[in-house]
C-alpha cells in the first residue's frame, strides 16, 4: 500500500472515530452539553450567560437536550430575571430552587411528573402540575403533604433567611 492512501485511511479513522465519540457523548454524558433529564420530558438546560433553566423538550438528541419549551422560567423574559440555582427529581415530582435576581430572594417549585400526553406540554405543565412558592415554610408543607420531604437537599431553608 503507498503511503498517500495509508495516511488517508489513518485520518479518516481518527475523523470517524471523533465523530462517534461526539455522537456518543449525547448519549452517555449529556452534562457534558448543559443538559440533565428530570423526567418525562423535563430538563435542566445550561442557558445564556451561566444561567439555567427547565425546559419541555420534546425531541432530545440521545439523551440531551439543547433547547425547548420554558417551563421555569415561564418565558425567555422572566429568563433574565429568574436563575434555576438546582433541581432535584424522585420518581413522581421535581423540586426546584431558583433565584429571583431583581428582587434577590429565592423561589421553590414543586412540579408532579404524573402527566401523560398534553396537547400543549409547557403551558399545561405550568398550569396543572407545577406549584410555585415564595416562601419556604409553605413549600415545605407541600412536600410534607406529597411525602417527597426526604429529597430537600439541605440548606435550602436557610437561603430565604436574611
Amino acid at each position: 500500500m503507498k503511503r498517500p492512501y495509508r495516511l488517508f485511511i489513518i485520518f479518516s479513522l481518527i475523523i470517524g472515530a471523533l465523530f462517534g465519540l461526539f455522537y456518543v457523548s449525547e448519549w452517555l454524558w449529556p452534562e457534558l452539553w448543559g443538559s440533565r433529564s428530570l423526567g418525562n420530558n423535563l430538563y435542566l438546560i445550561n442557558w445564556e450567560k451561566g444561567a439555567k433553566i427547565v425546559v419541555y423538550c420534546k425531541n432530545p438528541r440521545g439523551n440531551t437536550c439543547y433547547s425547548g419549551s420554558y417551563v421555569v422560567p415561564a418565558g425567555p423574559v422572566s429568563a433574565t430575571k429568574e436563575d434555576v440555582r438546582e433541581a432535584v427529581t424522585s420518581e413522581h415530582y421535581i423540586i426546584i430552587l431558583s433565584y429571583l435576581i431583581e428582587q434577590d430572594k429565592y423561589k421553590y417549585y414543586v412540579i408532579s411528573k404524573e402527566y401523560g400526553e398534553l396537547n400543549n406540554p409547557p403551558l399545561e405543565i405550568r398550569e396543572k402540575f407545577l406549584y410555585p412558592f415564595e416562601d419556604y415554610s409553605h413549600f415545605s408543607n407541600k412536600c410534607d403533604s406529597l411525602g417527597i420531604n426526604k429529597i430537600i437537599p439541605l440548606g435550602w431553608q436557610e437561603r430565604n433567611l436574611e
